[in-house]
């Protein structure tokens, strides 16, 4: 949700200097108005269950930036082009068995892991045997077939009140 900026360029990190806290963005979240300098949302397309939740969750993010704030909002799109002579599906297929392709794999699966209590119900995964068995098919599937995502980020700064 937030964090208090330190440095930590070349650093090993120590959790214990970071504070992580758990909200939802359509309850209301725990903080008060304008507590934040930056704000960066992502994954709300996983999250959001309604199309009316989105006014919602974006008012609860401006509501907790600072006047002056900026707030990034990031999500992706699965996308497969049709046109095969396009560069970004060349730079794709080009990563196929290469380690950025293993780090795909890995993110895919990661997130799916992470967002197991959203997006389980809607895969039909409600177990931990119906997880393991539904990555191991999905882990197929990302080396096998062709998949495309697509991210898109917006930056917006808070306006100060005048």
């Amino acid at each position: 949700m937030g964090y208090g900026h330190d440095d930590i360029t070349n650093k090993n990190i120590n959790l214990k200097q970071f504070t992580f806290t758990k909200g939802n963005v359509i309850e209301g979240l725990p903080y008060e108005d304008n507590t934040f300098d930056f704000v960066h949302m992502r994954f709300f397309v996983a999250a959001l269950r309604e199309e009316n939740e989105w006014p919602t969750a974006l008012g609860e993010v401006i509501r907790v930036t600072k006047p002056g704030g900026m707030i990034q909002v990031s999500d992706f799109d699965l996308k497969v082009p049709k046109d095969t002579s396009s560069l970004l599906y060349k730079a794709v297929l080009g990563c196929s068995g290469t380690p950025t392709a293993k780090m795909f794999i890995w993110d895919g699966l990661e997130g799916v892991k992470s967002a197991k209590d959203v997006l389980g119900p809607m895969l039909g995964v409600n177990t931990p045997e119906e997880l393991e068995d539904f990555l191991i098919r999905y882990k197929h599937d990302l080396e096998t077939k062709e998949s495309l995502v697509s991210f898109n980020s917006v930056a917006v700064q808070k306006l100060p009140v005048v």
